[in-house]
């Protein structure tokens, strides 16, 4: 076992260094274990039928909340949002920092994705910053660090993803990442107003009335309807998260058509499903080879055999999470999120959870860890949809980067030692 285990890893990182994207290293490894076990074409044909996994039900919910989340952009209903916390909490000292992150884990569940928070939170509060004093190095790593509050806060492209690949409820692991959410939205939260006050950063200086607060909240209340009816329709069992995924995208062209009247052409409708396919073929291409390789790992017994070397270093299930962690934040620096989830988390789990870490608990520190990669150089695609905003260059937001990592890493160490984090949410909802 160990030898198929080591002889599959040499052909996908072969695959890798040739220069093949991660979907087709996976494809390319499991078509050179069918030909070295020269079983003809039943292995190939067998090996190969797993991709057609990727046909089923549950899976169409990818591409139902990637459209609601570009749906969301597209109507601007973030934009509503954003304003009213600026209203509310703007006229504190160093209080836009502050809006920036807040906004993006409200606004999260309106996109379900990192860079589409940070591209839709920033593009409005940068130029607010600026204009009132902020360091516009600091503004783009604050947006790049507070974009990734929108795939902890459900629903969440990431957590399905997660769900889906592990054989996890999907609900469930949402209510686990949104537990880690919050911790985490509380420790970017004090770092920003303290660096923010130390630095001397200005506030809102516009003259804010109740009656102006009260006005902005209705404004934006329809908008932030939309994720609790989804979830809403989940958790009280009335549809599965696909149908879920299609009665928030009714709620949004809805909203954008007669409400906001921000959908004002069929034009933008073709826009946004284009955009969905090809987002969600990107997303579906790397799912349905990652079945293939799993069968492959699975009749070989690699995962055993995987298993089997890393309690050869350690059996205790806190070093074993800090090792995975470890791996995940080196390949985070190379990867997108969803690949290594597609890639890893079968194998995570199947080694993770025998040690009696909690699936959900798993799921959380798994997908936390994932969504660092996203904010570190030098492949950070939530830090690169930042830079765009801000046309500030990579290496002079380092400094900034480092500090911004100490509330990750202290968000990280608390999931890893303790698992009430991760778990008190689940089960608050009867989901433990």
């Amino acid at each position: 076992m160990q030898t198929s285990a080591i002889f599959i890893l040499g052909a996908f990182l072969s695959a890798i260094v040739l220069g093949l994207p991660i979907a087709h290293s996976m494809l390319f490894t499991s078509l050179v274990f069918v030909l070295a076990i020269g079983q003809g074409p039943s292995a190939l044909i067998l090996t190969f039928s797993r991709l057609m996994s990727g046909f089923s039900f549950s899976l169409l919910a990818i591409f139902l909340f990637v459209c609601l989340g570009v749906l969301m952009n597209e109507t601007k209903l973030a934009d509503y949002i954003v304003d009213f916390f600026n209203l509310a909490v703007g006229r504190i000292r160093g209080g836009l920092g502050l809006v920036t992150t807040i906004s993006c884990a409200s606004c999260g569940p309106l996109t379900g994705s990192a860079v589409g928070t940070a591209s839709a939170v920033g593009s409005v509060m940068y130029p607010q910053m600026i204009r009132r004093g902020y360091d516009s190095r600091f503004c783009t790593v604050l947006i790049a660090f507070s974009g990734i509050l929108g795939s902890f806060i459900p629903p969440s492209i990431s957590g399905l993803v997660y769900a889906i690949t592990v054989g996890l409820p999907v609900l469930g692991v949402w209510v686990a990442t949104a537990g880690v959410g919050l911790l985490y939205l509380a420790l970017l939260s004090t770092i920003t107003v303290i660096l923010s006050r130390r630095r001397g950063y200005g506030s809102l200086d516009e003259e804010v009335t109740p009656s102006i607060l009260f006005k902005s909240f209705m404004r934006a209340l329809p908008a932030g309807l939309v994720p609790l009816c989804v979830l809403g329709s989940i958790y009280a069992g009335i549809a599965t998260p696909t149908e879920a995924g299609a009665i928030g995208i009714v709620a949004s062209v809805m909203l954008g058509f007669f409400h906001y009247r921000t959908l004002t052409s069929f034009e933008q409708i073709k826009r946004a499903m284009y955009e969905s396919a090809v987002v969600t073929a990107m997303v579906m291409f790397l799912v349905c080879a990652s079945y293939s390789l799993s069968y492959v790992l699975t009749v070989t017994g690699s995962i055993k055999a995987i298993a089997h070397m890393a309690f050869m270093l350690t059996t205790n299930k806190y070093m074993l999470l800090l090792l995975t962690g470890g791996l995940l934040l080196i390949l985070g620096c190379f990867m997108d999120d969803t690949a290594i989830m597609v890639l890893l988390a079968p194998v995570a789990a199947a080694i993770l959870v025998p040690t009696g870490i909690h699936p959900y608990h798993l799921a959380a520190y798994f997908t936390s860890v994932c969504l660092i990669g996203l904010v570190t150089p030098p492949v950070g695609t939530v830090l690169y949809a930042a830079c765009a905003i801000s046309n500030e260059p990579l290496p002079g937001l380092l400094k900034d980067i480092a500090i911004y990592m100490i509330p990750a890493i202290i968000m990280v160490l608390m999931i890893t030692f303790v698992p009430g984090v991760s778990l008190f949410l689940p089960k608050l909802l009867g989901f433990v």
